[in-house]
């Protein structure tokens, strides 16, 4: 499990040149650590070399470059195989995944911030999928109609309260809402 090839990428990451990590053995340059425990994690290679399948990472793992630098990534191990078919090395492929994390973190604060406006509205409140389905409501709804989560979310609006929302005309409403919402996805 000793390194043969260090891209330019994978330089700029681990903090080695190509120089450097040729002939060392893959953990003292991929350093990897689970980023909650800070343990370290297993190299998936070996069980790339193992197995002779395609292993990736968990979720949470971060690369330790040689300055100290922590990297989140995301990863797989790939065997290579020669001639007979035999695994003869393995590739292993990572790349940064930081801008990803700073997105899915920016998402997840702006879901917190919209579902805190929706618990604090004082009149009833439902929030329907692209097929017209209950994907939340708001305490003022669950006791304004008596109903339960379990009741309520993941239906059909029209199926509510033994149909008492299958209106007519909150139905044409509610269909030329998601005709309008399709027409303007297409456009872009």
């Amino acid at each position: 499990a000793c390194i043969s090839f260090l891209n330019p990428v994978a330089e700029s990451l681990t903090g080695w040149t190509h120089e450097e990590a040729i002939g060392q053995p893959l953990d003292s340059v991929f350093r990897i650590i689970n980023e909650e425990s800070r343990q370290s994690v297993g190299s998936p290679t070996l069980r790339a070399l193992r197995e002779g399948l395609v292993v990736g990472l968990a979720n949470g793992t971060l690369l330790i470059a040689k300055d100290g630098t922590e990297h989140p990534i995301a990863n797989n191990a790939a065997p290579i195989r020669n001639a007979s078919g035999e695994v003869a090395g393995v590739v292993l492929v990572f790349r940064d995944i930081t801008e990803r994390r700073k997105t899915e973190l920016a998402l997840a604060k702006a879901l917190s911030y919209a579902d805190d406006i929706i618990a604090t509205l004082r009149e009833p409140f439902l929030v329907l999928d692209h097929d017209l389905r209950v994907k939340t409501a708001n305490r003022s709804f669950y006791d304004s109609f008596h109903v339960s989560k379990e009741e309520t979310e993941n239906r059909l609006v029209y199926d509510l309260g033994n149909g008492q929302w299958d209106i007519p005309d909150l139905r044409t409403l509610l269909d030329e809402t998601a005709v309008d919402r399709s027409v303007r996805v297409a456009r872009g």
